[in-house]
């Protein structure tokens, strides 16, 4: 829950002062617009007055096209430089919008985590059990829950990725890790191998199971939602990747168990 809190508070932090340098690059970019649309009707009006001298010292109609020509040219450049600071404006005003309300909803999030943790009395980071036998589910909530945007690598080519790993070593995973809060926790207590039991549901897919060491306390809180309720978030990493072996001084492609760790907050109610 802390670690969770902090974190939330450090991207509040970051929004907020993200905010305001726009509303900072906002404010400039206005001002330097008025002062432009001001030289540019100054710069206008005299060239209009040169013009006119000159029309009316010579009124060949040569000159008198070139005034029209020279008018409509000076009106275009006039036109066309308001209309980029314009647009300047408006996508500085939508980025506000955004931020403004990304700063809501992590100021929603934050004083609910605080809530929370005033009135939690348990709270633990837990690695799910049982992944080789509920693989398959796993993978299906895993993959469902990469972003529609999702590239493998992160867009990267696999001779992208070996060539950096050849360079600095380290691994890299084709998916990303995802998060969802879609957690249920069921207890069952005719398992015949542990009563206690405490079954692991994200997205209405059974993926394991709380470890037996946890189980019989969380199971307790979890089996009375009359004088208890949680609040859990599932993260699911693990899948293909690219890695450097270094006995062996080589590149090579594995892929490990997708599992689950669960960020579980149990709270009183009564």
């Amino acid at each position: 829950m802390r670690k969770r809190i902090g974190i939330v508070k450090e991207n509040l932090e970051r929004a907020e002062k993200e905010n305001e340098i726009v509303v900072t690059q906002l404010t400039e970019i206005k001002s330097r617009l008025d002062n432009r649309k001001t030289s540019w009707k100054v710069c206008f009006l005299f060239f209009l007055f040169c013009l006119l001298v000159i029309f009316l010292l010579n009124g060949h109609v040569v000159f008198k096209i070139l005034f029209f020509v020279l008018t409509l040219t000076v009106f275009w450049v006039m036109t066309f430089s308001e209309g980029q600071g314009t647009s300047l404006v408006e996508r500085n005003q939508e980025k506000i919008k955004e931020n403004m309300e990304n700063i809501k909803t992590l100021q929603e999030e934050f004083q609910q985590i605080q809530e929370r943790e005033r009135n939690s009395i348990y709270h633990e980071i837990i690695k799910g059990k049982g992944a080789t036998y509920y693989q398959k589910n796993l993978s299906a909530v895993f993959l469902s829950l990469q972003d529609e945007d999702w590239e493998p690598y992160g867009g990267y080519t696999k001779s992208e990725v070996r060539k950096e790993i050849r360079e600095i070593g380290g691994e890299e995973y084709k998916y990303m890790p995802v998060y969802t809060n879609d957690v249920k926790l069921v207890c069952e207590p005719t398992n015949s191998h542990d009563p206690n039991a405490v079954q692991i549901f994200v997205c209405d897919k059974l993926v394991g199971y709380i470890p037996k060491r946890l189980a019989i306390k969380i199971s307790a809180w979890v089996g009375s939602p009359d004088f208890f309720s949680y609040t859990c978030r599932a993260e699911l990493d693990g899948g293909e990747y690219i890695g450097w072996d270094y006995g062996n001084n080589k590149i090579f492609t594995s892929e490990k168990l997708v599992k689950v760790v669960l960020d579980l907050n149990i709270v009183r109610i009564k």
